[in-house]
């Protein structure tokens, strides 16, 4: 049975398992660094000022008390509303 290799003195940056590499961002920070370009290189404000008016009316509707069917519907209006009208705030993507 061979023992276990340990780094040699000689070679300071040898590691038993190949090279060191250095750690990447995790997948999910990954994954939005394009999302996040696209904000930046878009229409920051404007969409910060949709996303502001959007939650105050959720708020509204929440606390106006008519009922959890008539905030619900208006909700999902809501974010229908952002999803449908958001794009015109982003960048385009890389390559177009």
């Amino acid at each position: 049975m061979k023992p276990a290799s340990r780094p040699r003195p000689d070679r300071p940056h040898h590691h038993p398992h190949g090279p060191a590499r250095r750690p990447g961002p995790p997948p999910g920070i990954r994954a939005a660094r394009p999302a996040l370009a696209r904000i930046r290189h878009g229409r920051p404000a404007r969409l910060a000022l949709r996303l502001t008016a959007g939650l105050i009316l959720a708020s509204l509707t929440t606390h106006a008390g008519a009922g959890p069917a008539p905030a619900a519907g208006v909700i999902t209006g809501l974010v229908t509303w952002l999803a449908l009208t958001a794009r015109g705030d982003l960048a385009p993507p890389p390559g177009r």
